[in-house]
Protein backbone atom coordinates (compact mmCIF):
# COMPACT_ATOMS: atom_id res chain seq x y z
CA UNK A 1 0.00 0.00 0.00
CA UNK A 2 3.24 2.11 0.22
CA UNK A 3 3.01 2.84 -3.46
CA UNK A 4 -0.39 4.14 -3.47
CA UNK A 5 0.98 8.07 -3.20
CA UNK A 6 3.47 7.78 -6.43
CA UNK A 7 0.70 5.55 -8.46
CA UNK A 8 -1.98 8.49 -8.14
CA UNK A 9 1.54 11.17 -8.77
CA UNK A 10 1.49 9.73 -12.33
CA UNK A 11 -2.50 9.17 -12.46
CA UNK A 12 -2.57 13.01 -12.26
CA UNK A 13 0.22 13.55 -15.31
CA UNK A 14 -0.86 10.25 -17.30
CA UNK A 15 -4.54 10.72 -17.68
CA UNK A 16 -5.33 8.19 -19.73
CA UNK A 17 -8.15 5.97 -20.03
CA UNK A 18 -6.16 2.81 -19.80
CA UNK A 19 -4.04 3.63 -17.50
CA UNK A 20 -6.16 4.78 -14.88
CA UNK A 21 -8.89 2.24 -15.27
CA UNK A 22 -5.64 -0.09 -14.46
CA UNK A 23 -5.01 1.45 -11.74
CA UNK A 24 -8.34 1.37 -10.46
CA UNK A 25 -8.60 -2.45 -10.64
CA UNK A 26 -5.09 -2.54 -8.75
CA UNK A 27 -5.69 -0.49 -6.32
CA UNK A 28 -9.15 -2.06 -5.63
CA UNK A 29 -7.11 -5.77 -5.35
CA UNK A 30 -4.69 -3.93 -3.27
CA UNK A 31 -7.48 -3.07 -0.86
CA UNK A 32 -8.74 -6.24 -0.88
CA UNK A 33 -5.85 -8.30 0.30
CA UNK A 34 -4.23 -5.61 2.03
CA UNK A 35 -7.02 -6.06 4.65
CA UNK A 36 -6.25 -9.70 5.00
CA UNK A 37 -2.22 -9.00 5.16
CA UNK A 38 -3.08 -6.31 7.79
CA UNK A 39 -5.10 -8.35 10.34
CA UNK A 40 -2.54 -11.29 10.02
CA UNK A 41 0.35 -8.88 10.72
CA UNK A 42 -1.62 -7.31 13.78
CA UNK A 43 -3.40 -10.11 15.93
CA UNK A 44 -5.14 -8.66 18.32
CA UNK A 45 -3.57 -8.20 22.19
CA UNK A 46 -3.34 -10.92 24.68
CA UNK A 47 -5.69 -8.70 27.32
CA UNK A 48 -7.95 -5.86 26.18
CA UNK A 49 -10.81 -5.68 23.18
CA UNK A 50 -9.80 -7.27 19.98
CA UNK A 51 -8.46 -4.69 17.44
CA UNK A 52 -10.06 -3.85 13.72
CA UNK A 53 -7.43 -3.81 11.38
CA UNK A 54 -7.22 -0.03 9.30
CA UNK A 55 -8.62 -0.05 6.00
CA UNK A 56 -6.80 2.84 3.91
CA UNK A 57 -8.90 3.71 1.06
CA UNK A 58 -7.93 7.20 0.05
CA UNK A 59 -6.11 6.00 -2.73
CA UNK A 60 -9.34 4.99 -4.51
CA UNK A 61 -11.01 7.79 -3.46
CA UNK A 62 -8.50 10.29 -4.98
CA UNK A 63 -8.22 8.43 -8.12
CA UNK A 64 -12.15 8.44 -8.43
CA UNK A 65 -12.00 12.21 -7.80
CA UNK A 66 -9.44 13.16 -10.49
CA UNK A 67 -11.17 11.22 -12.94
CA UNK A 68 -14.69 12.62 -12.44
CA UNK A 69 -13.13 16.06 -12.75
CA UNK A 70 -11.66 15.04 -16.10
CA UNK A 71 -13.04 12.05 -17.71
CA UNK A 72 -16.67 11.02 -17.80
CA UNK A 73 -16.15 7.36 -19.70
CA UNK A 74 -13.22 6.40 -17.20
CA UNK A 75 -15.04 7.41 -13.91
CA UNK A 76 -17.82 5.23 -15.17
CA UNK A 77 -15.56 2.57 -15.55
CA UNK A 78 -14.18 2.82 -12.35
CA UNK A 79 -17.63 3.10 -10.85
CA UNK A 80 -18.06 -0.54 -12.71
CA UNK A 81 -15.14 -2.15 -11.06
CA UNK A 82 -15.94 -1.00 -7.85
CA UNK A 83 -19.40 -2.33 -8.46
CA UNK A 84 -18.53 -5.39 -9.32
CA UNK A 85 -16.32 -5.87 -6.14
CA UNK A 86 -19.27 -4.67 -3.88
CA UNK A 87 -21.97 -7.69 -5.64
CA UNK A 88 -19.89 -10.30 -5.52
CA UNK A 89 -18.60 -9.64 -1.97
CA UNK A 90 -14.86 -9.44 -2.91
CA UNK A 91 -15.05 -6.11 -0.73
CA UNK A 92 -15.74 -6.96 3.18
CA UNK A 93 -17.81 -5.19 5.21
CA UNK A 94 -14.80 -3.21 7.21
CA UNK A 95 -13.75 -2.40 3.59
CA UNK A 96 -17.14 -0.99 2.75
CA UNK A 97 -17.91 0.62 5.67
CA UNK A 98 -14.70 2.58 5.34
CA UNK A 99 -15.27 3.57 1.55
CA UNK A 100 -18.61 4.22 1.50
CA UNK A 101 -19.16 7.66 3.98
CA UNK A 102 -16.00 8.48 1.35
CA UNK A 103 -17.85 8.10 -1.82
CA UNK A 104 -21.48 8.42 -1.39
CA UNK A 105 -21.33 12.68 -0.96
CA UNK A 106 -20.30 12.68 -4.77
CA UNK A 107 -22.19 9.98 -5.82
CA UNK A 108 -25.78 10.97 -4.11
CA UNK A 109 -24.67 14.69 -6.18
CA UNK A 110 -24.97 12.50 -9.02
CA UNK A 111 -28.19 10.78 -8.45
CA UNK A 112 -29.88 14.43 -7.48
CA UNK A 113 -28.78 15.56 -11.32
CA UNK A 114 -31.25 12.49 -12.86
CA UNK A 115 -30.95 10.95 -15.97
CA UNK A 116 -29.38 13.94 -17.87
CA UNK A 117 -25.72 12.82 -15.91
CA UNK A 118 -23.81 10.58 -17.56
CA UNK A 119 -22.84 8.83 -14.91
CA UNK A 120 -26.38 8.49 -13.33
CA UNK A 121 -27.11 5.12 -14.01
CA UNK A 122 -23.63 3.66 -12.42
CA UNK A 123 -23.98 5.65 -9.48
CA UNK A 124 -26.95 4.21 -8.94
CA UNK A 125 -25.75 0.94 -9.33
CA UNK A 126 -22.82 1.02 -6.61
CA UNK A 127 -25.69 3.01 -4.61
CA UNK A 128 -28.10 0.44 -4.84
CA UNK A 129 -25.45 -2.38 -4.08
CA UNK A 130 -24.66 -1.29 -1.00
CA UNK A 131 -28.52 -0.63 -0.17
CA UNK A 132 -28.95 3.65 -0.15
CA UNK A 133 -32.52 4.10 -0.64
CA UNK A 134 -31.83 6.69 -3.52
CA UNK A 135 -29.71 3.86 -5.41
CA UNK A 136 -32.44 1.49 -4.51
CA UNK A 137 -35.01 3.36 -5.98
CA UNK A 138 -33.06 4.27 -9.23
CA UNK A 139 -32.29 0.57 -10.33
CA UNK A 140 -35.80 -0.31 -9.46
CA UNK A 141 -37.14 1.99 -11.92
CA UNK A 142 -33.99 1.19 -14.33
CA UNK A 143 -35.09 -2.86 -14.34
CA UNK A 144 -39.17 -2.36 -14.39
CA UNK A 145 -39.06 -0.18 -17.73
CA UNK A 146 -38.99 -2.07 -20.98
CA UNK A 147 -37.88 1.06 -23.08
CA UNK A 148 -34.60 0.68 -21.05
CA UNK A 149 -32.37 -1.38 -23.25
CA UNK A 150 -31.68 -4.76 -21.61
CA UNK A 151 -28.11 -4.59 -20.51
CA UNK A 152 -28.93 -2.08 -18.28
CA UNK A 153 -31.86 -3.36 -16.66
CA UNK A 154 -29.75 -6.62 -16.11
CA UNK A 155 -27.35 -4.35 -14.23
CA UNK A 156 -29.99 -2.98 -12.09
CA UNK A 157 -31.37 -6.16 -11.61
CA UNK A 158 -27.72 -7.58 -10.12
CA UNK A 159 -28.04 -4.21 -8.36
CA UNK A 160 -31.20 -4.92 -6.83
CA UNK A 161 -30.33 -8.95 -6.10
CA UNK A 162 -26.90 -7.37 -4.26
CA UNK A 163 -28.51 -5.68 -1.97
CA UNK A 164 -31.36 -8.66 -1.19
CA UNK A 165 -34.51 -6.17 -2.31
CA UNK A 166 -37.41 -7.60 -1.68
CA UNK A 167 -39.12 -5.87 -4.50
CA UNK A 168 -37.08 -8.41 -7.04
CA UNK A 169 -39.05 -11.13 -5.99
CA UNK A 170 -42.42 -8.89 -6.58
CA UNK A 171 -41.47 -7.35 -9.91
CA UNK A 172 -40.07 -10.28 -11.20
CA UNK A 173 -42.28 -12.89 -12.02
CA UNK A 174 -44.25 -9.86 -14.21
CA UNK A 175 -41.15 -9.53 -16.15
CA UNK A 176 -40.32 -13.03 -17.00
CA UNK A 177 -44.07 -13.34 -18.06
CA UNK A 178 -44.25 -10.68 -20.57
CA UNK A 179 -42.64 -12.26 -23.69
CA UNK A 180 -43.96 -8.98 -25.66
CA UNK A 181 -42.16 -5.79 -23.84
CA UNK A 182 -38.77 -8.78 -22.87
CA UNK A 183 -37.14 -10.85 -25.11
CA UNK A 184 -36.28 -13.97 -24.22
CA UNK A 185 -32.99 -13.72 -24.09
CA UNK A 186 -33.11 -11.31 -21.61
CA UNK A 187 -35.71 -12.83 -19.53
CA UNK A 188 -33.35 -16.10 -19.47
CA UNK A 189 -30.34 -13.67 -18.37
CA UNK A 190 -32.90 -13.04 -15.16
CA UNK A 191 -33.63 -16.02 -14.55
CA UNK A 192 -30.05 -17.07 -14.52
CA UNK A 193 -29.07 -14.01 -12.28
CA UNK A 194 -32.29 -14.28 -9.05
CA UNK A 195 -29.64 -17.35 -7.84
CA UNK A 196 -28.33 -14.85 -5.81
CA UNK A 197 -31.52 -13.95 -4.25
CA UNK A 198 -31.78 -15.88 -1.04
CA UNK A 199 -35.64 -15.43 -1.03
CA UNK A 200 -38.37 -17.99 -0.78
CA UNK A 201 -40.58 -16.25 -3.02
CA UNK A 202 -38.35 -17.37 -5.92
CA UNK A 203 -39.10 -20.30 -6.37
CA UNK A 204 -42.96 -19.43 -6.17
CA UNK A 205 -43.13 -16.83 -8.80
CA UNK A 206 -40.60 -19.24 -11.01
CA UNK A 207 -42.81 -22.06 -10.69
CA UNK A 208 -45.85 -19.80 -11.28
CA UNK A 209 -45.21 -19.11 -14.45
CA UNK A 210 -43.37 -22.48 -15.65
CA UNK A 211 -46.03 -23.41 -17.89
CA UNK A 212 -46.28 -20.42 -19.86
CA UNK A 213 -41.82 -20.42 -20.47
CA UNK A 214 -41.05 -21.37 -23.73
CA UNK A 215 -39.35 -24.90 -24.22
CA UNK A 216 -35.74 -23.67 -24.63
CA UNK A 217 -35.88 -21.27 -21.16
CA UNK A 218 -37.34 -23.83 -18.83
CA UNK A 219 -33.61 -25.84 -18.75
CA UNK A 220 -32.81 -22.27 -16.95
CA UNK A 221 -35.66 -22.22 -14.92
CA UNK A 222 -35.13 -26.43 -13.32
CA UNK A 223 -31.15 -24.68 -12.54
CA UNK A 224 -32.18 -22.41 -10.71
CA UNK A 225 -34.53 -23.76 -8.99
CA UNK A 226 -32.09 -26.68 -7.99
CA UNK A 227 -29.61 -24.54 -6.34
CA UNK A 228 -31.08 -23.74 -3.02
CA UNK A 229 -32.93 -26.46 -0.84
CA UNK A 230 -36.07 -24.21 -0.33
CA UNK A 231 -36.58 -23.83 -3.99
CA UNK A 232 -35.55 -27.58 -4.83
CA UNK A 233 -38.51 -28.25 -2.34
CA UNK A 234 -41.39 -26.57 -4.06
CA UNK A 235 -39.61 -27.83 -6.73
CA UNK A 236 -40.10 -31.55 -6.11
CA UNK A 237 -43.59 -30.77 -4.84
CA UNK A 238 -44.53 -28.95 -7.82
CA UNK A 239 -43.49 -32.38 -9.94
CA UNK A 240 -45.11 -34.58 -7.06
CA UNK A 241 -48.80 -32.38 -7.95
CA UNK A 242 -48.20 -32.74 -11.74
CA UNK A 243 -47.41 -29.06 -12.65
CA UNK A 244 -43.40 -30.06 -13.74
CA UNK A 245 -42.29 -33.21 -15.54
CA UNK A 246 -40.13 -35.29 -13.41
CA UNK A 247 -37.86 -35.69 -16.87
CA UNK A 248 -37.33 -31.36 -16.18
CA UNK A 249 -34.60 -32.61 -14.00
CA UNK A 250 -31.51 -34.12 -15.50
CA UNK A 251 -29.32 -36.81 -14.00
CA UNK A 252 -26.52 -34.26 -12.73
CA UNK A 253 -29.34 -31.69 -11.10
CA UNK A 254 -30.98 -35.28 -9.15
CA UNK A 255 -27.34 -35.94 -8.01
CA UNK A 256 -26.60 -32.74 -6.88
CA UNK A 257 -30.14 -32.74 -4.58
CA UNK A 258 -28.51 -35.85 -3.30
CA UNK A 259 -25.64 -34.43 -2.14
CA UNK A 260 -27.36 -31.52 -0.48
CA UNK A 261 -26.67 -30.91 3.46
CA UNK A 262 -30.47 -30.65 3.89
CA UNK A 263 -31.51 -34.21 5.06
CA UNK A 264 -35.35 -33.77 4.37
CA UNK A 265 -34.67 -32.64 0.56
CA UNK A 266 -32.48 -35.65 -0.04
CA UNK A 267 -35.15 -37.96 2.05
CA UNK A 268 -37.47 -36.47 -0.63
CA UNK A 269 -35.11 -36.48 -4.03
CA UNK A 270 -33.78 -40.51 -2.46
CA UNK A 271 -37.87 -41.48 -2.21
CA UNK A 272 -38.64 -40.51 -6.41
CA UNK A 273 -35.29 -41.01 -7.62
CA UNK A 274 -33.10 -43.35 -5.23
CA UNK A 275 -29.37 -44.02 -5.32
CA UNK A 276 -27.74 -42.42 -8.70
CA UNK A 277 -24.42 -44.02 -10.18
CA UNK A 278 -21.77 -41.62 -9.56
CA UNK A 279 -19.07 -42.88 -12.30
CA UNK A 280 -19.72 -43.57 -15.89
CA UNK A 281 -22.55 -46.00 -16.60
CA UNK A 282 -21.07 -49.07 -18.89
CA UNK A 283 -24.90 -49.44 -20.44
CA UNK A 284 -24.58 -46.50 -22.70
CA UNK A 285 -23.27 -48.14 -24.89
CA UNK A 286 -26.51 -49.83 -25.47
CA UNK A 287 -28.02 -46.36 -25.81
CA UNK A 288 -25.61 -45.47 -28.54
CA UNK A 289 -26.81 -48.37 -30.22
CA UNK A 290 -30.43 -47.46 -30.02
CA UNK A 291 -29.96 -43.79 -31.00
CA UNK A 292 -27.71 -45.40 -34.52
CA UNK A 293 -30.71 -47.27 -35.67
CA UNK A 294 -32.92 -43.76 -34.92
CA UNK A 295 -30.82 -41.84 -37.39
CA UNK A 296 -30.74 -44.71 -39.91
CA UNK A 297 -34.49 -45.37 -39.70
CA UNK A 298 -34.44 -41.53 -41.17
CA UNK A 299 -37.75 -40.47 -39.23
CA UNK A 300 -36.37 -36.89 -38.22
CA UNK A 301 -37.04 -33.81 -39.73
CA UNK A 302 -33.62 -31.32 -39.43
CA UNK A 303 -35.54 -27.97 -39.22
CA UNK A 304 -37.59 -29.31 -35.96
CA UNK A 305 -34.33 -30.62 -34.27
CA UNK A 306 -32.72 -26.67 -34.42
CA UNK A 307 -35.59 -26.44 -32.05
CA UNK A 308 -34.82 -29.50 -30.18
CA UNK A 309 -31.31 -28.36 -29.78
CA UNK A 310 -31.85 -24.78 -28.76
CA UNK A 311 -34.50 -26.56 -25.81
CA UNK A 312 -31.59 -28.87 -24.61
CA UNK A 313 -28.18 -28.88 -25.74
CA UNK A 314 -28.07 -25.01 -26.78
CA UNK A 315 -28.18 -24.44 -22.77
CA UNK A 316 -24.03 -24.99 -23.04
CA UNK A 317 -23.35 -25.58 -26.72
CA UNK A 318 -22.83 -23.54 -29.63
CA UNK A 319 -24.07 -24.31 -33.33
CA UNK A 320 -23.22 -22.26 -36.19
CA UNK A 321 -23.15 -19.38 -33.83
CA UNK A 322 -26.34 -19.85 -32.23
CA UNK A 323 -26.63 -21.24 -28.18
CA UNK A 324 -24.42 -20.70 -25.05
CA UNK A 325 -20.47 -20.98 -25.12
CA UNK A 326 -20.01 -23.24 -21.77
CA UNK A 327 -19.22 -26.66 -23.39
CA UNK A 328 -17.29 -26.92 -27.15
CA UNK A 329 -18.64 -25.16 -30.04
CA UNK A 330 -19.72 -28.45 -31.83
CA UNK A 331 -20.12 -26.55 -35.35
CA UNK A 332 -17.01 -28.27 -35.67
CA UNK A 333 -16.02 -30.12 -32.79
CA UNK A 334 -17.70 -33.85 -31.50
CA UNK A 335 -19.16 -34.70 -34.58
CA UNK A 336 -16.79 -35.57 -37.31
CA UNK A 337 -18.72 -39.23 -37.71
CA UNK A 338 -21.87 -40.26 -36.55
CA UNK A 339 -20.09 -42.55 -33.98
CA UNK A 340 -17.92 -40.06 -32.45
CA UNK A 341 -21.43 -37.76 -31.96
CA UNK A 342 -23.75 -40.62 -30.78
CA UNK A 343 -20.61 -41.26 -27.82
CA UNK A 344 -20.48 -37.25 -27.06
CA UNK A 345 -23.86 -36.78 -26.80
CA UNK A 346 -25.14 -40.23 -24.90
CA UNK A 347 -22.06 -41.03 -23.08
CA UNK A 348 -20.48 -37.74 -22.38
CA UNK A 349 -18.52 -39.03 -19.45
CA UNK A 350 -16.21 -41.59 -21.67
CA UNK A 351 -13.78 -39.03 -22.12
CA UNK A 352 -14.12 -35.64 -20.37
CA UNK A 353 -11.36 -33.10 -21.60
CA UNK A 354 -9.62 -31.14 -18.64
CA UNK A 355 -10.87 -27.58 -20.18
CA UNK A 356 -14.74 -29.49 -19.50
CA UNK A 357 -14.29 -30.90 -15.85
CA UNK A 358 -17.36 -30.11 -13.95
CA UNK A 359 -16.82 -28.49 -10.33
CA UNK A 360 -19.72 -28.38 -7.63
CA UNK A 361 -19.15 -25.31 -5.19
CA UNK A 362 -21.15 -24.70 -2.27
CA UNK A 363 -21.75 -21.25 -0.78
CA UNK A 364 -21.78 -20.42 2.63
CA UNK A 365 -25.44 -19.33 2.59
CA UNK A 366 -26.38 -22.68 1.16
CA UNK A 367 -26.63 -22.21 -2.74
CA UNK A 368 -25.11 -25.14 -5.06
CA UNK A 369 -23.90 -24.42 -7.93
CA UNK A 370 -22.46 -26.26 -10.85
CA UNK A 371 -20.16 -25.40 -13.46
CA UNK A 372 -16.86 -25.04 -15.33
CA UNK A 373 -13.52 -23.65 -13.31
CA UNK A 374 -12.74 -20.26 -15.26
CA UNK A 375 -10.94 -19.06 -12.52
CA UNK A 376 -9.55 -20.05 -8.28
CA UNK A 377 -7.88 -17.49 -7.18
CA UNK A 378 -7.33 -16.33 -3.28
CA UNK A 379 -10.22 -13.14 -3.95
CA UNK A 380 -12.71 -15.07 -5.74
CA UNK A 381 -13.53 -17.98 -7.51
CA UNK A 382 -15.42 -17.92 -11.11
CA UNK A 383 -17.51 -20.64 -12.68
CA UNK A 384 -19.32 -20.84 -15.97
CA UNK A 385 -22.73 -22.64 -15.42
CA UNK A 386 -25.16 -24.13 -17.84
CA UNK A 387 -26.85 -21.34 -19.68
CA UNK A 388 -23.63 -19.38 -20.56
CA UNK A 389 -24.01 -17.76 -16.64
CA UNK A 390 -20.66 -16.52 -15.30
CA UNK A 391 -20.54 -16.48 -11.65
CA UNK A 392 -18.44 -14.91 -9.43
CA UNK A 393 -18.62 -16.61 -5.98
CA UNK A 394 -16.06 -14.14 -2.75
CA UNK A 395 -13.33 -16.69 -1.57
CA UNK A 396 -14.67 -16.36 1.85
CA UNK A 397 -18.08 -17.00 0.66
CA UNK A 398 -17.23 -20.98 -0.60
CA UNK A 399 -17.57 -23.32 1.56
CA UNK A 400 -16.82 -26.08 -0.79
CA UNK A 401 -15.00 -26.55 -4.35
CA UNK A 402 -14.72 -29.77 -6.05
CA UNK A 403 -13.98 -31.74 -9.03
CA UNK A 404 -16.96 -34.06 -10.09
CA UNK A 405 -16.05 -37.24 -12.01
CA UNK A 406 -19.19 -36.42 -14.58
CA UNK A 407 -19.50 -34.46 -17.26
CA UNK A 408 -21.38 -31.10 -16.97
CA UNK A 409 -23.24 -32.38 -19.55
CA UNK A 410 -25.90 -35.33 -18.37
CA UNK A 411 -25.71 -38.62 -19.12
CA UNK A 412 -29.52 -39.34 -19.82
CA UNK A 413 -30.40 -36.48 -22.25
CA UNK A 414 -32.70 -38.77 -24.09
CA UNK A 415 -35.06 -38.49 -20.99
CA UNK A 416 -35.05 -34.47 -21.60
CA UNK A 417 -37.08 -35.15 -24.96
CA UNK A 418 -39.77 -37.03 -26.42
CA UNK A 419 -38.89 -40.14 -29.24
CA UNK A 420 -40.00 -37.53 -31.82
CA UNK A 421 -37.55 -35.04 -30.66
CA UNK A 422 -34.65 -37.08 -30.44
CA UNK A 423 -34.87 -38.29 -34.06
CA UNK A 424 -35.77 -34.89 -35.12
CA UNK A 425 -32.66 -33.58 -32.92
CA UNK A 426 -30.37 -36.07 -34.47
CA UNK A 427 -31.52 -35.55 -37.94
CA UNK A 428 -30.41 -31.97 -37.60
CA UNK A 429 -26.96 -32.66 -35.92
CA UNK A 430 -26.09 -34.95 -38.38
CA UNK A 431 -25.67 -32.93 -41.42
CA UNK A 432 -22.27 -30.59 -41.34
CA UNK A 433 -24.38 -27.86 -42.01
CA UNK A 434 -27.77 -26.08 -41.55
CA UNK A 435 -30.67 -27.78 -43.09
CA UNK A 436 -31.53 -25.12 -45.46
CA UNK A 437 -27.68 -25.37 -46.98
CA UNK A 438 -28.37 -27.31 -50.53
CA UNK A 439 -24.60 -28.29 -50.03
CA UNK A 440 -24.89 -29.93 -46.65
CA UNK A 441 -24.01 -33.84 -46.49
CA UNK A 442 -24.61 -36.19 -43.76
CA UNK A 443 -21.39 -37.37 -41.13
CA UNK A 444 -19.43 -40.44 -42.17
CA UNK A 445 -21.03 -43.77 -40.63
CA UNK A 446 -24.91 -41.87 -40.66
CA UNK A 447 -25.69 -44.34 -44.18
CA UNK A 448 -25.08 -47.74 -44.59
CA UNK A 449 -22.05 -47.72 -46.99
CA UNK A 450 -22.76 -47.91 -50.55
CA UNK A 451 -19.27 -48.78 -52.15
CA UNK A 452 -18.42 -47.05 -55.08
CA UNK A 453 -15.20 -45.80 -57.07
CA UNK A 454 -14.46 -42.72 -59.04
CA UNK A 455 -11.71 -40.69 -61.31
CA UNK A 456 -14.01 -37.77 -62.25
CA UNK A 457 -12.38 -35.12 -59.55
CA UNK A 458 -16.06 -33.40 -58.76
CA UNK A 459 -17.13 -37.11 -56.85
CA UNK A 460 -13.85 -36.89 -54.87
CA UNK A 461 -15.42 -34.66 -51.94
CA UNK A 462 -18.36 -36.43 -51.49
CA UNK A 463 -16.40 -39.46 -51.19
CA UNK A 464 -13.76 -38.43 -48.90
CA UNK A 465 -16.57 -36.73 -46.93
CA UNK A 466 -17.21 -40.48 -45.30
CA UNK A 467 -14.32 -40.41 -43.09
CA UNK A 468 -12.55 -37.05 -43.29
CA UNK A 469 -15.71 -34.80 -43.34
CA UNK A 470 -14.57 -30.97 -44.91
CA UNK A 471 -11.54 -32.44 -46.62
CA UNK A 472 -11.80 -31.70 -50.85
CA UNK A 473 -9.40 -33.80 -53.19
CA UNK A 474 -8.62 -32.25 -56.42
CA UNK A 475 -6.65 -35.10 -57.97
CA UNK A 476 -5.79 -38.82 -57.19
CA UNK A 477 -3.63 -41.22 -58.75
CA UNK A 478 -4.57 -45.14 -59.87
CA UNK A 479 -8.03 -46.00 -59.63
CA UNK A 480 -8.79 -42.44 -58.09
CA UNK A 481 -10.96 -42.29 -54.76
CA UNK A 482 -12.64 -45.07 -53.31
CA UNK A 483 -14.96 -45.93 -50.55
CA UNK A 484 -14.87 -49.30 -49.63
CA UNK A 485 -17.30 -51.26 -47.92
CA UNK A 486 -14.13 -53.08 -45.61
CA UNK A 487 -10.12 -52.90 -45.35
CA UNK A 488 -8.25 -55.19 -42.99
CA UNK A 489 -11.75 -55.52 -40.60
CA UNK A 490 -12.42 -51.96 -40.33
CA UNK A 491 -15.36 -51.06 -42.40
CA UNK A 492 -16.26 -47.81 -44.17
CA UNK A 493 -12.70 -46.93 -45.39
CA UNK A 494 -11.93 -44.13 -48.01
CA UNK A 495 -8.82 -45.35 -50.51
CA UNK A 496 -6.71 -43.00 -52.49
CA UNK A 497 -2.97 -42.90 -54.48
CA UNK A 498 -0.79 -40.74 -55.31
CA UNK A 499 -0.30 -38.95 -58.07
CA UNK A 500 3.06 -40.04 -59.00
CA UNK A 501 6.22 -40.96 -57.65
CA UNK A 502 6.93 -37.13 -56.68
CA UNK A 503 3.43 -36.09 -56.43
CA UNK A 504 1.48 -36.80 -53.39
CA UNK A 505 -2.20 -37.14 -53.51
CA UNK A 506 -3.75 -34.62 -50.77
CA UNK A 507 -6.44 -34.30 -48.42
CA UNK A 508 -7.39 -30.60 -47.88
CA UNK A 509 -9.48 -28.38 -45.28
CA UNK A 510 -9.13 -25.03 -44.00
CA UNK A 511 -9.99 -25.47 -39.84
CA UNK A 512 -10.40 -23.26 -37.23
CA UNK A 513 -8.35 -24.29 -34.31
CA UNK A 514 -10.76 -23.60 -30.77
CA UNK A 515 -8.77 -20.67 -28.55
CA UNK A 516 -9.36 -22.74 -25.42
CA UNK A 517 -8.58 -26.09 -24.13
CA UNK A 518 -6.11 -28.61 -25.89
CA UNK A 519 -6.83 -29.82 -30.28
CA UNK A 520 -5.94 -32.85 -31.21
CA UNK A 521 -5.70 -33.90 -34.72
CA UNK A 522 -6.85 -37.92 -34.65
CA UNK A 523 -6.55 -40.42 -38.06
CA UNK A 524 -6.34 -43.61 -38.29
CA UNK A 525 -4.59 -44.80 -41.66
CA UNK A 526 -3.80 -48.36 -43.23
CA UNK A 527 -1.49 -49.91 -46.20
CA UNK A 528 -2.28 -52.06 -48.84
CA UNK A 529 -1.29 -55.92 -48.01
CA UNK A 530 1.39 -55.87 -50.37
CA UNK A 531 3.18 -51.92 -50.30
CA UNK A 532 3.47 -49.16 -47.70
CA UNK A 533 3.31 -45.29 -48.01
CA UNK A 534 4.36 -42.40 -46.54
CA UNK A 535 1.66 -39.93 -44.34
CA UNK A 536 2.59 -36.55 -43.91
CA UNK A 537 0.29 -33.70 -42.03
CA UNK A 538 1.23 -30.15 -42.82
CA UNK A 539 -0.66 -26.85 -41.52
CA UNK A 540 -0.22 -23.93 -43.49
CA UNK A 541 2.33 -25.41 -45.07
CA UNK A 542 4.57 -26.53 -42.01
CA UNK A 543 4.98 -30.03 -41.35
CA UNK A 544 3.45 -31.36 -37.66
CA UNK A 545 4.04 -35.05 -38.95
CA UNK A 546 5.72 -37.61 -41.15
CA UNK A 547 5.88 -41.47 -41.06
CA UNK A 548 5.76 -44.68 -42.63
CA UNK A 549 2.62 -46.63 -42.92
CA UNK A 550 3.34 -50.19 -43.50
CA UNK A 551 3.94 -53.48 -41.98
CA UNK A 552 6.00 -52.42 -39.57
CA UNK A 553 4.53 -49.59 -37.94
CA UNK A 554 1.00 -50.65 -37.77
CA UNK A 555 -1.48 -53.15 -35.61
CA UNK A 556 -3.89 -55.23 -37.71
CA UNK A 557 -2.49 -53.25 -40.83
CA UNK A 558 -3.90 -49.86 -39.29
CA UNK A 559 -1.88 -46.94 -37.17
CA UNK A 560 -3.14 -44.50 -35.35
CA UNK A 561 -2.03 -40.98 -35.62
CA UNK A 562 -2.75 -38.40 -32.82
CA UNK A 563 -1.30 -34.55 -33.61
CA UNK A 564 -1.22 -31.83 -31.20
CA UNK A 565 -3.28 -28.82 -32.65
CA UNK A 566 -2.57 -26.70 -29.69
CA UNK A 567 -0.15 -24.33 -30.46
CA UNK A 568 -2.13 -23.68 -33.38
CA UNK A 569 -5.06 -22.50 -30.86
CA UNK A 570 -7.45 -19.89 -32.08
CA UNK A 571 -5.67 -19.68 -36.02
CA UNK A 572 -7.47 -20.33 -38.99
CA UNK A 573 -5.17 -22.99 -40.93
CA UNK A 574 -4.92 -25.43 -43.80
CA UNK A 575 -4.42 -28.86 -42.97
CA UNK A 576 -2.98 -30.94 -45.43
CA UNK A 577 -2.60 -34.47 -45.24
CA UNK A 578 -0.35 -36.24 -48.12
CA UNK A 579 -0.69 -39.93 -49.19
CA UNK A 580 3.15 -39.55 -50.67
CA UNK A 581 4.83 -42.33 -52.57
CA UNK A 582 7.58 -44.36 -51.34
CA UNK A 583 9.10 -47.06 -53.55
CA UNK A 584 5.99 -47.08 -56.50
CA UNK A 585 4.87 -50.14 -55.11
CA UNK A 586 0.98 -50.66 -54.39
CA UNK A 587 1.35 -47.24 -52.60
CA UNK A 588 -2.39 -47.05 -51.74
CA UNK A 589 -3.61 -44.88 -48.74
CA UNK A 590 -6.53 -46.58 -46.87
CA UNK A 591 -8.66 -43.91 -44.11
CA UNK A 592 -10.45 -44.55 -41.68
CA UNK A 593 -10.88 -42.00 -39.49
CA UNK A 594 -10.44 -38.18 -39.38
CA UNK A 595 -11.34 -36.07 -37.03
CA UNK A 596 -10.13 -32.87 -34.77
CA UNK A 597 -11.39 -33.19 -30.72
CA UNK A 598 -11.23 -31.01 -27.93
CA UNK A 599 -10.19 -32.16 -24.97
Amino acid sequence: MQSHPSLITLARHWRTTTVLVCLTALLLLALCVGLADAQAADPAPEEGPPQTAKVDVEPIVSLFELVLQSDAKTARRCLTILTEKVQTRELTQAQLDALRPRLEPALRDILSRGNDHPLYLEAALLSASWKDPAGLAAAREVFASSSQQQQRRLQALNALIAAGDDSVAQTIGGVLADAKSNPADFRGAALSALGRLDNPAVAEVVLGIYGDLEEAMRPRAIELLTQRSGWSRALLNAIGEGKVPASALNKNQVARLLASTDSDLVELVTARWGTLRTERNPEREQMIASMRRLVREGTGDPHRGKVAFHKVCGQCHKIYGEGQEVGPDITSNGRASLDQLLSNVFDPNLVIGAAYQSYTLVTADGRVLNGLLVEDSPQRVVLKMQGGKVETIARDDVDLLRASPLSLMPEDVEKQLTETELADLLAFLVLDRLPDDPSARLLPGTRQVQPRQSENPDEFGDIVGWVAPGFSISASGEGGVALLAQHMGRPEVVRTHPISREAPCVLTRSVEVPAEGSTYLLLEVAHHEQGDWRLIVRADGESLYSGMISKETTVDGWAKVRIDLTPLAGKTVKLELLNQANDWFYEFGYWGRVEMVSE
